[in-house]
């Protein structure tokens, strides 16, 4: 089912409402279709919340620095509201990359993917940007199934780098 290298935001879409329908044509798969239903939707919202360019390699996109916008470009929404959606969104991003890299079950969701054992088959870097200052952008290379864990350490290591 993968389309290739195009990790843009228009595939990524396009493998959402894919998926949606899968979840609601899919009979072996009972157990998962209302949570893989609402996952992609969710993420789908977001993405036309935060109004990313069609073009954009989400893998050149720091997700958590876009879903921190939602507070600000929907100001009218709860923040349970805004909490669902960035954590359905991060899922639904993240079964893209799995289904990207050939990952045969990239349709299982889990609540909490650092606490299990299970990695894709085949990780692959993803380079992420920060904007740290106006005319100083941070870049960083981590793995695409970065764990919880494997962050916090990253941003210890982080904070140990200020004087």
């Amino acid at each position: 089912m993968s389309n290739g290298c195009d990790y843009s935001v228009a595939a990524l879409r396009t493998f959402l409402l894919r998926m949606t329908g899968l979840a609601f044509a899919s009979e072996n798969r009972a157990e998962a279709t209302r949570r893989t239903a609402e996952v992609p939707s969710h993420t789908i919202l977001v993405l036309d919340y935060l109004e990313l360019p069609d073009d954009l390699d989400i893998r050149t996109l720091d997700f958590e620095a876009a879903l921190g916008r939602l507070t600000m470009v929907r100001p009218d929404l709860a923040q349970n509201t805004i909490y669902g959606l960035r954590s359905l969104s991060r899922k639904g991003v993240r079964m893209f990359y799995r289904w990207m890299n050939g990952d045969s079950e990239w349709w299982h969701v889990t609540k909490h993917p650092a606490r299990t054992q299970r990695r894709p088959a085949r990780s692959f870097p993803v380079t992420v940007r920060f904007a740290l200052r106006p005319e100083f952008d941070a870049r960083l290379v981590v793995p695409s199934d970065l764990t919880a864990a494997e962050a916090k350490n990253l941003a210890r290591f982080i904070e140990g780098l200020a004087p």
